[in-house]
């Protein structure tokens, strides 16, 4: 699929381009596409945590919450050099330990 759809930079890019005209969903699959494409590219990851960061805060179920969470997660601590598990954690750093 990446390779059809120009690689994993052309992917990241569309998903912004998608991500900016308002159709997260969208841009959901072409970032998603983009790291699993090339797992080591920054701009892959960055572009993940930008559309599923704003799919987040949009979301109004529990579980497309923590979904988005997770991926947003996954790839900070790919940006960050840190794991998952920290970025989790900082991420629901103050609030009760069961609210995402």
């Amino acid at each position: 699929m990446a390779d059809l759809g120009g690689g994993a930079a052309q992917l990241a890019e569309r998903a912004r381009a998608l991500l900016a005209r308002g159709e997260h969903r969208l841009a959901g699959h072409f970032a998603q596409m983009a790291t699993d494409a090339d797992p080591q590219s920054r701009d892959s990851h960055q572009a993940r945590v930008d559309v599923f960061g704003r799919l987040e805060q949009g979301a109004t179920s529990t579980m497309a919450k923590g979904i988005y969470g997770w991926a947003v997660a996954e790839s900070r601590a790919f940006l960050d050099g840190s794991d998952h598990a920290t970025e989790l954690k900082a991420k629901t750093a103050g609030r009760a330990r069961w609210a995402f």
